[in-house]
């Protein structure tokens, strides 16, 4: 158990060390930051950080903490700007930033298998075929 602690502390201090102190204000107090994350078994350790203080003890100051439904859902706040830092599956992540041109910056990975690119193959053979400008990411 206290491995497992210890594996969850770690992962969300990796995601969130980019973070840290980007948004200081001219006397010195951390700006609010929005988040986000999908309403699932991976973000567990987002939501352990967030109930035991962890987010604010590192000086991050969330203004929102918001779960959505899906990848897809959380990927479109990120698209509008309702938050500047999500917790989410890749897929969506990438979406994000090929549809919709949002600038991401992927920091940590949560888990390991589990999910997976779809395409088809008869117009990407190759990682390189993915900026294709004609093909769409959904």
């Amino acid at each position: 158990m206290r491995l497992f602690m210890c594996w969850i502390i770690s992962v969300v201090a990796v995601f969130l060390f980019p973070f840290c102190g980007f948004a200081q204000s001219e006397v010195g107090q951390q700006e609010e930051i929005g988040m986000a994350v999908e309403f699932m078994d991976h973000a567990a350790c987002a939501y352990v950080a967030r109930d035991k203080g962890w987010f604010s003890q590192e000086g991050l100051n969330l203004s929102s903490y918001e779960s959505y439904v899906t990848g897809m859902a959380l990927a479109a706040a990120l698209a509008r700007g309702d938050i500047e830092v999500a917790y989410i599956c890749l897929v969506p992540a990438i979406n994000v930033f090929a549809n919709a041109g949002v600038k991401i910056k992927i920091v940590a990975g949560t888990h390991k298998y589990g999910y997976g690119l779809v395409v088809d193959p008869h117009k990407v053979k190759t990682v390189k075929d993915l900026e294709n400008q004609g093909l769409r990411i959904g």
